[in-house]
């Protein structure tokens, strides 16, 4: 797991936390610090720049078959759903 990746983990626990301490408050309100939001907006644009340059990449390909465009979305899907997992 890269630093950043860790970063966004680190992000999505701590809003899991907020979230389940308003929960707990009965709160319908959260404050987060500026810093923070900093950090979410980080891991967003990270996850948005991820996911761009896997699309780059994949739009790159040229496929001959059906069965490799399976094969490759398949793939590629398997990567952006562990990015996301690893984020969130």
């Amino acid at each position: 797991m890269t630093l950043r990746q860790d970063a966004s983990v680190l992000v999505t626990r701590r809003l899991q936390e907020a979230l389940l301490d308003a929960n707990e408050r009965g709160a319908q309100q959260l404050k987060l610090d500026k810093t923070f939001v900093e950090a979410i907006f980080s891991a967003m644009e990270h996850r948005n720049k991820a996911y761009s340059d896997l699309k780059g990449k994949f739009d790159g390909m040229k496929v001959s078959h059906d069965v490799n465009s399976f094969i490759i979305l398949a793939i590629l899907n398997l990567v952006i759903t562990e990015n996301q997992q690893a984020i969130y």
